[in-house]
């Protein structure tokens, strides 16, 4: 009823203006009639300040190598870790034991008064107890009262010799106290520098990732585009009769699925881009872009395998988590926490298979880098061949040997081989960065 509604007006308004009603074609109709409803809609919604359009988001270009300060400097749970560290580190523990020994002095002094207090209540009720003019009975119970006096003074003296002696311990309870908080920072900064370590990973797996993905996407659509320069040329071939309708369906389906890979994967791409923007301490109004990757070609040159596996090894936290495990258990046995061997003996041989595990880890980093870089060189050697090839079809195509669409097949065949390079070139940066993190002990 709406709708109709606005058409009678529409229509009233246009004959009203001298335009004939049959003049319109009813797409022209179907068209104002469209208009006018959109108009009215977006007009009710921004009167009730409703937005008609989406927010516009606020784009943050990033590069590689600025992400990881980036992250470090941004990011809401590195920023949290930062919080604890600085928690346990501003810790007093000499003002708590300072206190505490304040407090045993404040009830010493109390305690000093008391007997005092008691010890002239002794004296007062024995000199009492001394007069002649005083009968046993009341005698007996002077001193009596005296004994129990010098008791309670005696027993404020005896909690005064405690207090001392709980006072004398205090210092090396500090010191023991400072050293604890001391290991407690020292684990704790190492395992919330891993897991920022992890964190950073995390975005550059993601900035990686997009960077594929800006390949794939323009890998998908030039796919799409040489769909649709088949597409005719099978039309013509199904109405000469050299091509079957399923021919032409089966070409029109993989038009349809390489726009929905497409559709698909710049999804993708958006969620990853708002997920990296998050791990920037972004709010949700800012996306991120991101920018190609460094040449590391130069860098590959600088390594050395023997040095950089004696680093992975000193700097690797698999290998400091069981060192640690081995100092506790150790401690453990020395303090009598634990009376055999067992805990420190298994320890020790969790450190030796870490040892192993590690150097393993790292020579297959090694290796899958070498690996990386082999196939870089073959995806070069096949870019050259390529770009011979498409040389000759320029050739064969300025003569007209080959028609307009072999030729731009030939094309997709040399951009193919520039996209098998990027990829190569992706991927052996991958391996590298991984290398390098193994190096700092992340494998």
């Amino acid at each position: 009823m709406y709708i109709k509604n606005i058409s009678a007006v529409l229509l009233s308004g246009l004959l009203l203006s001298g335009m004939s009603a049959q003049a319109l074609t009813p797409q022209m109709t179907n068209n104002i009639i469209l208009s006018a409803g959109f108009a009215s809609i977006k007009g009710a919604l921004e009167a009730n300040n409703v937005p008609t359009t989406p927010p516009v988001q606020d784009m943050q270009s990033v590069t590689f190598n600025s992400l990881e300060n980036k992250i470090r400097t941004y990011n809401q749970s590195i920023k949290s870790f930062e919080k604890t560290l600085a928690s346990i580190n501003s810790t007093d523990v000499s003002l708590q034991f300072f206190q505490q020994k304040l407090q045993y002095d404040q009830q010493n002094n109390v305690l000093k008064k008391q007997a005092d207090a008691y010890t002239a209540s002794a004296n007062q009720l024995r000199s009492a107890a001394a007069a002649e003019d005083i009968d046993e009975a009341t005698k007996n119970a002077l001193i009596a009262q005296s004994e129990a006096m010098s008791m309670l003074a005696a027993q404020a003296q005896a909690t005064i010799t405690m207090n001392n002696a709980i006072v004398a311990g205090l210092d090396d309870a500090e010191e023991d106290a400072q050293h604890q908080l001391d290991d407690t920072y020292a684990s704790t900064k190492k395992q919330l520098s891993n897991a920022a370590d992890q964190i950073v990973i995390g975005a550059q797996t993601q900035y990686i990732t997009l960077v594929t993905i800006d390949n794939n996407i323009a890998a998908l659509e030039r796919s799409i585009a040489a769909i649709d320069r088949t597409i005719p040329v099978m039309q013509t071939q199904l109405e000469i009769g050299i091509a079957s309708e399923l021919d032409l369906k089966t070409l029109q389906n993989q038009r349809d699925t390489a726009q929905s890979s497409l559709e698909s994967i710049i999804t993708q791409k958006e969620s990853l881009q708002n997920s990296l923007s998050v791990m920037l301490g972004n709010d949700a109004s800012t996306t991120v872009t991101v920018e190609d990757l460094p040449d590391i070609s130069y860098d590959m040159k600088k390594i050395n395998y023997a040095n950089d596996l004696e680093s992975a090894m000193k700097n690797s936290y698999t290998i400091w988590e069981k060192q640690d495990a081995l100092r506790k258990a150790s401690n453990d046995y020395e303090d009598d926490v634990t009376s055999t061997l067992d805990a420190y003996d298994a320890a020790k041989l969790d450190l030796e298979a870490a040892k192993v595990q590690t150097e393993n880890g790292f020579k297959a980093l090694y290796q899958t880098l070498l690996e990386k870089q082999r196939l870089l060189e073959q995806a070069k050697e096949n870019l050259t061949l390529a770009e011979q090839n498409f040389e000759v079809s320029k050739v064969k195509y300025s003569i007209g040997n080959i028609s307009k669409l072999e030729y731009e097949n030939e094309k997709d065949t040399l951009e193919n081989a520039k996209d098998a390079i990027k990829t190569a070139e992706v991927e052996l940066f991958t391996a590298y960065n991984n290398y390098q993190w193994g190096i700092k002990g992340v494998i």
